[in-house]
């Protein structure tokens, strides 16, 4: 297991049962990529209405 991981975990579990220690030396974590903003797409009103019934999220980008 990844020692770094181990150690925040005892070091949560420690603070969580009221052990208070001395934090370890952070070792430096690389920032996260921040993602491009998504483009909300809507649809003309003035095109012809769809041939069919469109699927829940075929127009919007539904993210959970």
């Amino acid at each position: 297991m990844n020692p770094a991981k181990l150690a925040a975990q005892r070091a949560f579990f420690a603070a969580a049962l009221g052990q208070a220690q001395a934090p370890a030396a952070a070792t430096p974590q690389p920032q996260p990529q921040a993602r491009p903003a998504s483009v909300a797409r809507i649809p003309d009103p003035a095109a012809e209405p769809p041939q069919r019934i469109l699927r829940p999220g075929s127009l919007l980008d539904i993210r959970v």
